[in-house]
């Protein structure tokens, strides 16, 4: 890699220092201060912190013909010498957050529940070359963050109540939850909804970010004691910006529909009195009843349109299983699989598009470090018509980490945040992960990647000709990852990455078209691209 500045230099120095002692101070404190109110009526006022400082080198970025600034101008794109190969920079995100409950009392002493209201703010930004986002388009390949950005907004703010023990005797103890206002909401392992924000650009930082609340949202959670059933009715509203974004965010998009799943609980003991569930089999539907997005003028046709452009009235079906299936007889064996539909049949919006992964598995827990090995084949596809006019390219609507950490939803260190989402790509994902103390992790994730359209492929990364990307094969991927949290101080968790991206042929072409579109003379294409990550989390 290159070397870093001397004004880079001190820029990230000046930051970790500060922020390692700024939070190190916080977490001290905060730990005796975590509860600030809790009177004998019951009402209460907590207060907790999140902080995450990473530092992140690339090396080879979009295997090696580089990227831009977001603040360059247009006609530095043709200039091969202003695009940055390798890039450093560090990330903070912080955020503060209060939440308080109080007993709500409809008459006497009858218990009616309790009422909740829950706040969070966000402070996050980028200091350095910037991250090494990509889109493999022309006049695309830009930093999101490299301009430093600093962004300060609100994050959650949402009240409710819960049942409490109003319905005790015959659905359970906080059966009923209802709630309005920004918060975050999951569902299953964030496939489809994970996150209402996209991160980057003014909103700070591109990594590290902490904000996923979706806005203006209702949701009723129904978790009967009665059976093994959770339902969830929700109307949410994803958070966009165009101009904070410059142009690249999201589609506002306004949807409501239910979750519902089916359940086998884990066995609950004193140190783990929440434990996760043993299996479960979800259901989802929802209709984007509104969008922001441009239709699909006549005359215009498929490849011409974004994986986004065509929300307004799509139906979104979702089916999911996750767990040991098999525990009666062997609580080892592990799957997940999940098959999603996105349909919309309105005449300037027609979408049939799908995704779908299994993912069979094994925790081979009397082995040394208890490894667990899984296998994942996914789906998303692409569009195999671009001259139609019904899009077939897989939406990936509101993914994002999700609640499984390394080999989740962004799909790799190297593809998943710099190069492509989950659209048109089909996936072999080999994931080894294991524990080898109560307080470290470590793990190896394979990935092989192949577009599942080359035809898409070729004509959203370059826009030049239809047949410049003929090959299927994206690239292949190896991350390393592990993480510790320290004995004395388990509010910390460092964890680190070491990922390499090595281009196919597919993302070979791809990047040689960029080069060819965008001046000479044409930096070299086909290196391995390089990402490391060290990131320091504080959560109290």
């Amino acid at each position: 890699m290159t070397k870093i500045s001397r004004q880079n230099k001190t820029l990230l120095f000046s930051a970790a220092l500060s922020l390692g002692v700024s939070l190190v101070a916080l977490s001290s404190a905060a730990q005796a201060q975590v509860t600030l109110l809790d009177n004998k009526n019951g009402t209460t006022l907590t207060g907790d912190f999140t902080g995450v400082v990473g530092f992140f080198g690339v090396g080879n970025t979009d295997f090696g013909a580089g990227n831009i600034n977001t603040q360059s101008p247009a006609n530095v794109v043709n200039t091969p010498n202003q695009r940055k190969t390798d890039r450093e920079w560090l990330e903070t995100s912080d955020m503060p957050a209060l939440a308080f409950s109080t007993p709500s009392f409809l008459g006497g002493s009858f218990d009616k529940g309790s009422l909740y209201a829950n706040f969070s703010f966000v402070g996050q930004g980028t200091v350095g070359d910037g991250d090494a986002f990509s889109s493999l388009a022309v006049n695309g390949l830009r930093s999101t963050t490299g301009n430093t950005p600093w962004h300060f907004d609100t994050e959650t703010m949402d009240g409710g109540w819960n049942s409490g023990d109003t319905f005790k005797d015959t659905l359970g103890s906080g059966a009923v939850d209802f709630s309005l206002g920004d918060q975050s909401f999951t569902a299953g392992d964030g496939l489809v909804i994970d996150t209402g924000i996209l991160p980057g650009w003014r909103r700070g930082a591109y990594y590290t970010s902490l904000q996923t609340a979706f806005q203006r949202t209702a949701i009723l959670k129904l978790t009967p004691d009665l059976a093994p059933v959770r339902v969830n009715l929700f109307k949410l509203e994803n958070r966009s910006n165009q101009t904070v974004m410059q142009g690249n965010d999201n589609p506002e998009s306004k949807f409501a529909g239910l979750t519902a799943e089916y359940y086998k609980a884990g066995k609950a003991t004193k140190d783990n009195p929440n434990p996760p569930d043993i299996w479960d089999i979800d259901g989802m539907y929802f209709n984007i009843y509104d969008s922001d997005a441009p239709s699909l003028a006549p005359g215009s046709t498929a490849g011409s349109l974004s994986t986004t452009a065509d929300r307004k009235g799509m139906n979104v079906f979702d089916a999911r299983a996750a767990g040991s299936f098999l525990d009666f007889w062997n609580p080892d064996i592990l799957f997940h699989g999940e098959f999603v539909k996105e349909n919309n049949s309105n005449s300037l919006n027609k979408v049939d598009a799908d995704a779908w992964y299994v993912e069979p598995g094994y925790n081979f827990e009397n082995l040394p470090w208890a490894p667990t090995l899984s296998v994942r084949y996914a789906h998303f596809s692409g569009e195999s018509n671009v001259n139609g006019t019904t899009k077939h390219s897989y939406d990936p609507l509101f993914y994002g980490v999700g609640p499984r950490g390394y080999g989740s939803w962004y799909l790799g260190e190297v593809y998943g945040w710099y190069l492509g989402g989950p659209s048109n790509i089909n996936v072999w994902m080999v994931n080894l992960s294991s524990t080898p103390t109560d307080n470290t992790t470590f793990g190896i994730v394979f990935y092989d990647f192949s577009f599942a359209s080359h035809q898409l492929a070729s004509s959203t990364a370059n826009g030049i000709a239809t047949n410049s990307i003929t090959a299927n094969h994206a690239m292949d991927e190896v991350d390393i990852n592990g993480s510790y949290t320290p004995d004395q101080f388990k509010f910390l968790t460092i964890s680190s990455v070491l990922g390499f991206g090595i281009p196919g042929k597919g993302f070979d072409q791809a990047a040689s078209a960029f080069a060819q579109a965008n001046g000479t003379p044409t930096p070299s294409t086909g290196a391995t691209m390089i990402v490391g990550e060290l990131i320091a989390t504080v959560k109290f």
